[in-house]
């Protein structure tokens, strides 16, 4: 069984900053010589039992 192929590659980074706002960590990541452009960003957090939300971050991965 083969687990890791080395053509086959992924990325994940969590900021765990709720102060950096996902705009602007796509504008940072944009800015980056050499990072892919083709990424996917989202926001992080936990759902409490009355439906809010508590913010933990932001994540991307490619």
């Amino acid at each position: 069984m083969k687990l890791l192929d080395e053509k086959k590659r992924f990325f994940i980074m969590n900021t765990y900053s709720p102060q950096l706002s996902l705009n602007d960590l796509k504008k940072i990541l944009h800015s980056v010589p050499g990072f892919p452009t083709n990424f996917e960003a989202t926001t992080l957090g936990l759902m409490s039992t009355p439906g809010k939300e508590l913010p933990l971050g932001n994540l991307v991965r490619f």
